[in-house]
């Protein structure tokens, strides 16, 4: 395999150019229900919980345990703005944990868990 290192990236007919560092580190969209993954880059698996909580593991570890984590959660694929939102919790370089959250006190499980890492891979 080899190594292309560069400062900044620019996609086919794009215009601008953005740094390299703006590039999400690892993604994925799963269900929390059946931990069934429709869809992921950089994360080798998920590990069950309980019913809204999960383990996602990384493929290649993040330099530290310092990124970030945004995403969305929804009680079906086609239900929008249900109320809930993702809670990302106990942050390890090849790991972090993940919950589906309705109110501050109940998590809940969600068909569709949308998540990205944003930060540096080791």
């Amino acid at each position: 395999m080899s190594t292309i290192t560069v400062t900044n990236i620019k996609a086919t007919g794009e215009t601008a150019s953005r740094a390299v560092s703006g590039v999400a580190a690892a993604e994925i969209k799963y269900n929390t229900n059946t931990n069934a993954v429709s869809g992921s880059v950089n994360v080798s698996s998920t590990t069950d919980i309980n019913s809204a909580a999960d383990t996602i593991s990384l493929t290649s570890a993040m330099s530290n345990a310092t990124y970030r984590i945004v995403g969305a959660a929804n009680g079906s694929d086609t239900a929008y703005n249900d109320g809930r939102w993702i809670a990302p919790y106990s942050y390890a370089a090849s790991s972090f944990n993940i919950a589906s959250q309705t109110s501050i006190s109940n998590i809940s499980a969600s068909t569709a868990m949308n998540v990205v890492v944003h930060g540096d891979l080791a």
